[in-house]
């Protein structure tokens, strides 16, 4: 018996590590493809066809993630493909038209499943788009707020495009063309109202379809309301109104919560704003220079915002190290279809941190035949809230045309776009038109920066419209950086001038030094050398000197040198004897008596011994007589000496 335990208990061992190297198969029932959504029906323009125009992918799907492979119903004079990423095109004979019911098929390895029946319909579209739920974001509108438009569109066939149009008062203002596709799809447009509190603004969105079908919805309307706001000011002629308040270099303040932007304090920009005027279908470049005040590398991403349609960046990825600096480029392409007005946008650069350059594009009419130009006065480039702005307003009409009413319209902006104040007037316009318009500031101190004074003028009978803008800025502290241009010419011309005269005042004492100096030196040297004899050598010092001072040698000392020599050594021996003497009476009143001293009787002094003192000091009077003989002798040359007394 035990051994029959044990052949059990190895046979059941055997069976359990066989079990292990066995593999379990699980197996999960294959479930048949469905369908995701319904083929809508498809129309194809006669002559036409339609490549990658359905994704399959999109309309069927397994469970099981099998490969699926499509096929469809045929067609008569239409060719379908389904390439290998199951995208349909669709392809009708020339001058095929018509229609036909078509079936998509989706098959696995087990299952075959079938779509809807739809319509294939080949010829003329003619229908136009369809719109539905227009609509804006804000139930009361006040004047500077922006507004959100939109509306729905479906097509039979696909949209092309959309524009807004908007009516604040001064007209019809169309917005640029908006491509949009798909057959639904969603038009939207936002705007900043102008029109005053009270006024009835109409608006409304066109929109056509691949065929060229176009369609508009119902013209809308609401009416502006009344907010107490500081603001406005007019200008001097025309009707002026104007709420809101702004801050420059695009960073206004308005009535909606303002986006926060964190300002950068390693990276700068010049320009701080870029305002473009440019003309339908023209291209325009702008560098922006981007420099890194930082110390340490700044990696920076730039984009356009609100104006992207316009506008191509050369670099959208910057890297600049520490003090180093980069030239972006920015290329503006204004489509020609695009509605001539002024649209704002900024540049984008994000790091560590943001800097925001605000942009202003004046986009004008390509061949208007009336042309307006905008320069804000020099006096008014630089002022403080609350005091007048004055521009001077040019219109120039191309072509002789009879007179005729035009409206102008000009404002104050920020780079937002929004109104801070504006005035509208009717003129009469004929070949040339010239005046300067004023606006007043409003007394609000967040106003600081570079706005716009922009001006728009539209003369309906002749279809023709042209716009301009000029820069200025706001705030005190721009003001005294107005005065310190103004008067920097003039008081660096004074500092020059008085510079000037300092070094020629310099240069004339120290000439003035310089000529005393010489002649100090040549006075020396002329008297060596009379003490010497060197009458020669004396004679031309002598002229050096009167040379020297421009007075020049007399004709007869000139002639009588020879004899002005001659007197010249007996001078210089009279001199030496003079030295000669004096040296020995020095040396004699300096001497004393070896032996006794003096008693007071004999330190008396006698007659005697007064008188031959006396006697000793009569030589001394022939020098006098013989030199008053001498100048009796030579009238000149006495003359000579009184001169060189004097010097």
């Amino acid at each position: 018996m035990r051994w029959q335990l044990f052949f059990v208990l190895g046979i059941m061992a055997l069976s359990l590590s066989y079990a292990d190297d066995v593999p379990t198969k699980l197996k999960v029932p294959n479930t048949p493809p469905y369908l995701i959504k319904n083929f809508s029906d498809i129309f194809i323009i006669e002559n036409s066809s339609l490549v990658d125009y359905l994704d399959l992918d999109d309309y069927f799907t397994d469970d099981n993630g099998d490969n699926l492979i499509y096929t469809h119903t045929n067609l008569s004079n239409i060719t379908v493909t389904i390439n290998s990423q199951n995208k349909v095109s669709f392809y009708p004979d020339a001058g095929y038209k018509g229609s036909q019911y078509m079936t998509f098929y989706a098959a696995d390895s087990e299952f075959n499943v079938s779509g809807n029946n739809f319509s294939v319909i080949v010829g003329l579209d003619t229908e136009p788009p369809k719109w539905s739920n227009p609509s804006k974001n804000r139930q009361t509108v006040y004047q500077n707020y922006h507004v959100n438009f939109s509306a729905s569109w479906t097509d039979n066939v696909g949209l092309a495009y959309y524009i807004f149009s908007i009516n604040q008062g001064s007209g019809w203002t169309n917005y640029s063309k908006v491509n949009f596709s798909g057959t639904s799809n969603t038009s939207r447009q936002k705007v900043q109202i102008s029109a005053a509190a009270g006024k009835v603004v109409y608006w409304r969105f066109y929109a056509a379809d691949t065929s060229g079908n176009i369609n508009a919805t119902d013209i809308q309307n609401f009416t502006v309301s009344e907010i107490t706001s500081s603001g406005g000011g007019g200008g001097t002629t025309g009707k002026g109104t104007g709420t809101g308040r702004g801050t420059g270099t695009g960073k206004a303040i308005t009535t909606e919560e303002p986006t926060k932007e964190t300002e950068i304090t390693t990276i700068v920009t010049e320009p701080k704003t870029l305002k473009v005027s440019i003309r339908q279908g023209d291209t325009l470049t702008r560098v922006v220079k981007i420099r890194n005040l930082g110390t340490r590398e700044a990696a920076i991403s730039a984009l356009i915002d609100g104006v992207s349609n316009f506008t191509i960046l050369g670099e959208t990825s910057i890297k600049i190290g520490p003090g180093k600096s980069y030239d972006l480029l920015i290329d503006f392409k204004i489509p020609r279809e695009t509605m001539p007005d002024q649209y704002f946008g900024r540049l984008v650069l994000k790091s560590t941190e943001t800097v925001i350059v605000p942009i202003a594009i004046d986009v004008k009419k390509f061949e208007s035949l009336i042309r307006i130009n905008v320069s804000v006065s020099p006096d008014t480039k630089f002022v403080r809230p609350g005091d007048p702005v004055k521009a001077k307003i040019t219109i120039q009409s191309l072509k002789d045309i009879r007179e005729s009413k035009a409206d102008l319209y000009y404002a104050i902006k920020d780079f937002e776009g929004n109104i801070i104040a504006s005035g509208n007037e009717e003129i009469t316009l004929y070949a040339s038109y010239e005046e300067e318009k004023t606006l007043k500031v409003p007394d609000d101190a967040s106003l600081s920066g570079e706005f716009i004074f922009y001006a728009r003028v539209m003369v309906p009978e002749e279809k023709q419209i042209d716009l301009d803008s000029d820069t200025f800025f706001i705030g005190i502290k721009f003001q005294l950086i107005y005065l310190a241009r103004k008067l920097f010419f003039p008081m660096a011309l004074l500092l020059l001038l008085l510079i000037i005269f300092f070094l020629i005042w310099v240069h004339e004492r120290n000439k003035k030094k310089k000529k005393l100096l010489e002649l100090y030196l040549l006075l020396n040297e002329l008297r060596k050398l009379v003490k010497e004899g060197k009458t020669e050598k004396a004679l031309e010092i002598y002229k050096r000197i009167k040379a020297n001072y421009g007075q020049g040698v007399n004709r007869k000392l000139v002639e009588d040198s020879e004899k002005l020599r001659q007197e010249l050594e007996k001078f210089s021996e009279l001199l030496r004897e003079v030295e000669e003497k004096q040296k020995e009476s020095s040396e004699s009143s300096t001497k004393e008596p070896e032996g006794k001293q003096k008693t007071p009787e004999e330190k008396q002094e006698d007659p005697a011994t007064k008188q031959d003192s006396t006697q000793d000091k009569e030589p001394e009077e022939p020098r006098d007589d013989s030199q008053k003989e001498q100048k009796g002798k030579n009238p000149d040359i006495q003359e000579q000496k009184e001169e060189k007394d004097e010097k």
